[in-house]
């Protein structure tokens, strides 16, 4: 058979061999021993999880979380990953919320990855994550409204990207824990 033939619906042979549970030939097919056909096999395998077809999308991601339990799959896979991290944040994002499939090197990699897009956005000057600083004004006898209110008050992207700087009302003094100026 040819492994890498799809029909009009996009599926491959290794997803009708998955589809009735013939787990040897999808291990027949994807070739363990052969590192550059198993690479070719799992290209193929992500080009399908980007299908528009949502039953060829999960079908290809019951054979790749299958085949990530196999030993002998296990470091293709993670091979394949770390090769293409990229693909960590696209079609094989499923990996992330099953973490036995991904190695530690592979979880390493993009954890670091991810800092380092986190770090664009540090701002050093005002040594703090946040890209802005929000000023809420808090009473302390309504405490809970207040701050409420003054946070609904803000949007949303102002909350998540900007750090937030309490002023209570009716007092002057600003700074962390007792300091007072």
């Amino acid at each position: 058979a040819q492994v890498g033939k799809r029909d009009n619906q996009g599926w491959t042979a290794l997803l009708y061999a998955d589809y009735c549970k013939r787990r040897d030939c999808v291990v027949a097919m994807l070739q363990p021993e052969d590192p550059d056909i198993c690479a070719q096999q799992l290209r193929l395998l992500a080009d399908l999880l980007r299908s528009t077809v949502r039953t060829t999308r999960e079908r290809a991601t019951q054979v790749i979380e299958y085949v990530a339990t196999v030993p002998e799959f296990f470091g293709a896979i993670n091979a394949y990953v770390a090769t293409n991290p990229m693909l960590l944040d696209d079609t094989l994002n499923f990996l992330l919320k099953n973490k036995a499939l991904l190695s530690f090197e592979n979880k390493q990699a993009y954890f670091r990855r991810r800092i380092a897009d986190s770090a664009d956005s540090f701002d050093t000057s005002q040594g703090s994550w946040a890209s802005s600083q929000s000023r809420i004004l808090v009473d302390r006898a309504r405490l809970v409204p207040t701050a409420v209110a003054s946070l609904l008050n803000m949007s949303g992207d102002d909350v998540r990207n900007s750090h937030l700087c309490v002023q209570w009302e009716g007092e002057q003094g600003v700074g962390t824990g007792p300091v007072r100026e």
